[in-house]
Protein backbone atom coordinates (compact mmCIF):
# COMPACT_ATOMS: atom_id res chain seq x y z
CA UNK A 1 0.00 0.00 0.00
CA UNK A 2 1.37 3.77 -0.72
CA UNK A 3 2.36 6.46 1.21
CA UNK A 4 -0.75 8.99 0.92
CA UNK A 5 0.34 12.12 -0.84
CA UNK A 6 0.36 15.21 1.20
CA UNK A 7 -2.02 17.86 0.33
CA UNK A 8 -0.58 20.39 -1.68
CA UNK A 9 -1.63 23.48 0.01
CA UNK A 10 -0.10 23.33 3.72
CA UNK A 11 -1.95 23.17 6.60
CA UNK A 12 -2.19 26.11 9.73
CA UNK A 13 -3.95 26.57 12.68
CA UNK A 14 -3.50 27.90 16.10
CA UNK A 15 -3.77 27.01 20.04
CA UNK A 16 -7.31 26.84 21.52
CA UNK A 17 -8.54 30.12 23.39
CA UNK A 18 -7.69 30.58 26.73
CA UNK A 19 -10.74 30.12 29.20
CA UNK A 20 -9.09 32.81 31.87
CA UNK A 21 -6.13 34.90 31.61
CA UNK A 22 -4.43 36.53 34.77
CA UNK A 23 -4.23 39.59 35.53
CA UNK A 24 -2.52 42.36 38.00
CA UNK A 25 -5.62 44.52 38.60
CA UNK A 26 -7.96 46.41 41.51
CA UNK A 27 -7.97 44.20 44.72
CA UNK A 28 -12.20 44.15 43.97
CA UNK A 29 -10.53 42.00 40.90
CA UNK A 30 -10.71 39.05 39.89
CA UNK A 31 -13.35 38.09 42.80
CA UNK A 32 -11.15 34.21 43.41
CA UNK A 33 -9.40 34.99 46.43
CA UNK A 34 -5.96 36.58 46.75
CA UNK A 35 -3.47 34.34 46.28
CA UNK A 36 -5.12 32.01 44.56
CA UNK A 37 -3.03 31.62 41.65
CA UNK A 38 1.17 31.80 41.75
CA UNK A 39 1.61 35.05 39.45
CA UNK A 40 1.08 38.05 41.66
CA UNK A 41 4.53 39.20 42.97
CA UNK A 42 3.10 41.07 45.80
CA UNK A 43 1.74 37.82 47.29
CA UNK A 44 3.74 36.00 50.08
CA UNK A 45 1.97 32.60 50.90
CA UNK A 46 2.38 30.36 53.83
CA UNK A 47 5.11 30.32 55.37
CA UNK A 48 6.10 34.00 55.28
CA UNK A 49 2.43 35.08 56.20
CA UNK A 50 0.05 33.01 58.74
CA UNK A 51 -3.23 32.51 57.33
CA UNK A 52 -2.24 32.28 53.29
CA UNK A 53 -3.06 36.11 53.90
CA UNK A 54 -1.45 38.67 51.00
CA UNK A 55 0.59 41.37 52.22
CA UNK A 56 -1.38 43.44 50.32
CA UNK A 57 -4.98 43.24 51.96
CA UNK A 58 -6.40 46.27 53.23
CA UNK A 59 -8.98 44.48 55.53
CA UNK A 60 -6.02 43.72 58.06
CA UNK A 61 -4.31 40.12 58.79
CA UNK A 62 -6.89 37.43 58.54
CA UNK A 63 -9.78 39.53 56.93
CA UNK A 64 -10.18 41.85 60.50
CA UNK A 65 -10.28 45.29 60.30
CA UNK A 66 -9.16 45.42 63.83
CA UNK A 67 -5.54 43.48 63.15
CA UNK A 68 -2.58 45.52 61.18
CA UNK A 69 -1.10 42.33 60.11
CA UNK A 70 2.60 43.54 60.15
CA UNK A 71 1.93 43.73 64.01
CA UNK A 72 0.66 40.43 63.39
CA UNK A 73 3.91 39.32 61.58
CA UNK A 74 6.16 39.98 63.75
CA UNK A 75 7.57 37.22 65.35
CA UNK A 76 8.04 37.18 69.22
CA UNK A 77 10.99 36.40 70.87
CA UNK A 78 11.89 32.89 71.48
CA UNK A 79 10.86 31.78 75.05
CA UNK A 80 13.92 30.59 76.56
CA UNK A 81 13.99 28.48 80.04
CA UNK A 82 16.83 29.30 82.43
CA UNK A 83 18.21 26.53 84.70
CA UNK A 84 18.98 28.08 87.95
CA UNK A 85 21.61 25.58 90.10
CA UNK A 86 21.86 26.91 93.73
CA UNK A 87 24.64 25.09 95.43
CA UNK A 88 24.03 24.11 98.84
CA UNK A 89 27.20 23.97 101.45
CA UNK A 90 26.35 21.77 104.19
CA UNK A 91 28.80 22.18 106.88
CA UNK A 92 29.22 19.48 109.78
CA UNK A 93 30.37 21.00 112.53
CA UNK A 94 32.80 18.76 114.24
CA UNK A 95 32.41 18.47 118.61
CA UNK A 96 35.63 19.95 119.79
CA UNK A 97 36.88 16.73 122.49
CA UNK A 98 37.62 18.14 125.77
CA UNK A 99 41.67 18.52 126.13
CA UNK A 100 42.72 16.86 129.53
CA UNK A 101 45.25 19.21 131.66
CA UNK A 102 48.75 17.61 131.30
CA UNK A 103 49.28 15.33 134.68
CA UNK A 104 51.63 16.48 137.38
CA UNK A 105 54.29 14.67 138.59
CA UNK A 106 56.04 14.06 142.00
CA UNK A 107 58.40 16.60 143.16
CA UNK A 108 61.39 15.73 144.93
CA UNK A 109 61.43 19.04 147.01
CA UNK A 110 58.21 17.56 148.50
CA UNK A 111 59.95 14.32 149.83
CA UNK A 112 59.14 13.02 153.12
CA UNK A 113 60.93 9.87 154.64
CA UNK A 114 59.30 7.68 157.13
CA UNK A 115 61.71 5.13 158.33
CA UNK A 116 60.35 2.24 159.88
CA UNK A 117 62.86 1.62 162.29
CA UNK A 118 61.96 -1.86 163.73
CA UNK A 119 60.56 -5.27 162.65
CA UNK A 120 62.23 -7.69 160.00
CA UNK A 121 65.54 -6.43 158.74
CA UNK A 122 67.87 -7.66 156.16
CA UNK A 123 71.40 -6.83 154.05
CA UNK A 124 71.67 -3.40 152.15
CA UNK A 125 72.36 -5.42 148.66
CA UNK A 126 68.95 -7.66 149.37
CA UNK A 127 66.99 -4.42 149.65
CA UNK A 128 68.96 -2.77 146.38
CA UNK A 129 68.33 -6.24 144.46
CA UNK A 130 64.37 -5.86 145.31
CA UNK A 131 64.48 -1.82 144.25
CA UNK A 132 65.95 -3.03 140.89
CA UNK A 133 63.48 -6.23 140.12
CA UNK A 134 60.54 -4.07 140.84
CA UNK A 135 61.87 -0.98 138.78
CA UNK A 136 62.24 -3.64 135.92
CA UNK A 137 58.75 -5.16 136.42
CA UNK A 138 57.33 -1.42 136.14
CA UNK A 139 58.72 -0.16 133.02
CA UNK A 140 56.01 -1.07 130.29
CA UNK A 141 52.95 -0.33 132.94
CA UNK A 142 50.79 2.87 132.52
CA UNK A 143 51.35 4.76 135.67
CA UNK A 144 48.93 7.95 135.71
CA UNK A 145 46.17 8.86 138.08
CA UNK A 146 45.20 6.67 141.16
CA UNK A 147 47.12 3.18 141.71
CA UNK A 148 49.26 1.00 142.64
CA UNK A 149 51.55 -1.02 141.92
CA UNK A 150 53.43 -4.03 144.07
CA UNK A 151 56.06 -6.76 143.92
CA UNK A 152 57.39 -9.06 146.30
CA UNK A 153 60.68 -10.54 146.32
CA UNK A 154 61.70 -13.42 148.48
CA UNK A 155 65.47 -13.92 149.36
CA UNK A 156 66.63 -17.70 151.23
CA UNK A 157 68.32 -16.17 153.52
CA UNK A 158 68.30 -13.46 155.79
CA UNK A 159 71.70 -12.86 157.91
CA UNK A 160 71.95 -16.67 157.76
CA UNK A 161 68.36 -17.46 159.41
CA UNK A 162 65.52 -18.01 157.84
CA UNK A 163 63.61 -16.31 154.35
CA UNK A 164 63.19 -12.70 153.46
CA UNK A 165 60.69 -11.25 151.24
CA UNK A 166 61.26 -7.71 150.50
CA UNK A 167 57.78 -5.90 149.41
CA UNK A 168 57.99 -3.09 146.71
CA UNK A 169 55.25 -0.89 145.71
CA UNK A 170 54.57 2.24 144.14
CA UNK A 171 51.44 4.13 144.64
CA UNK A 172 50.20 6.97 142.80
CA UNK A 173 47.85 8.94 145.16
CA UNK A 174 45.86 11.55 143.22
CA UNK A 175 43.97 11.30 139.64
CA UNK A 176 45.87 14.07 138.35
CA UNK A 177 48.98 12.37 138.87
CA UNK A 178 51.61 10.17 137.01
CA UNK A 179 54.87 8.78 136.98
CA UNK A 180 56.76 8.59 133.53
CA UNK A 181 58.85 6.10 133.90
CA UNK A 182 62.50 6.49 134.52
CA UNK A 183 64.79 3.40 135.46
CA UNK A 184 67.17 5.63 137.53
CA UNK A 185 64.69 7.64 138.94
CA UNK A 186 62.65 4.66 139.95
CA UNK A 187 65.78 3.57 141.49
CA UNK A 188 66.32 6.54 143.25
CA UNK A 189 63.42 6.88 145.40
CA UNK A 190 63.85 3.95 146.66
CA UNK A 191 67.45 4.05 147.78
CA UNK A 192 66.25 6.80 149.68
CA UNK A 193 64.32 4.25 152.79
CA UNK A 194 67.44 2.44 152.54
CA UNK A 195 70.29 4.73 152.66
CA UNK A 196 68.65 7.33 154.84
CA UNK A 197 67.32 5.13 157.05
CA UNK A 198 69.17 3.24 159.71
CA UNK A 199 72.57 5.00 159.19
CA UNK A 200 74.44 2.94 161.89
CA UNK A 201 75.80 0.48 159.18
CA UNK A 202 75.27 -0.67 155.55
CA UNK A 203 73.10 -3.91 156.75
CA UNK A 204 70.24 -3.93 159.37
CA UNK A 205 67.91 -2.42 156.81
CA UNK A 206 64.29 -2.38 157.79
CA UNK A 207 62.72 -0.05 155.20
CA UNK A 208 60.20 2.44 154.81
CA UNK A 209 58.85 4.86 152.39
CA UNK A 210 58.89 8.01 150.56
CA UNK A 211 55.83 10.60 149.95
CA UNK A 212 55.50 13.28 148.35
CA UNK A 213 52.66 15.30 146.52
CA UNK A 214 52.03 12.56 144.09
CA UNK A 215 53.68 9.00 145.03
CA UNK A 216 54.62 7.09 147.93
CA UNK A 217 57.01 4.45 147.55
CA UNK A 218 57.80 1.76 149.47
CA UNK A 219 60.37 -0.45 150.31
CA UNK A 220 59.66 -2.83 153.54
CA UNK A 221 61.35 -6.42 153.98
CA UNK A 222 59.46 -8.88 156.57
CA UNK A 223 60.12 -12.62 157.33
CA UNK A 224 58.81 -15.53 156.05
CA UNK A 225 58.87 -18.53 157.94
Amino acid sequence: MAFPTPPATPLFGSFPKRYWNPEISLLNEPTVAECSYPFDPNCLPVPYLAGNESNSSPAGFGGNPDENWAEAAVICPVTSSTTSTTTTTTSTTTATQATESPLETGDPAWNDVECYNGGEKTEHVRMESAANSFCDSISKSSLKKKLKKTGKYPFDYNGGFGTVIITVSLEILYDTCEFIYDEALCKKYLSVPTDSCDCSGINDKHGGKVINDCYEWRIDPQLSA
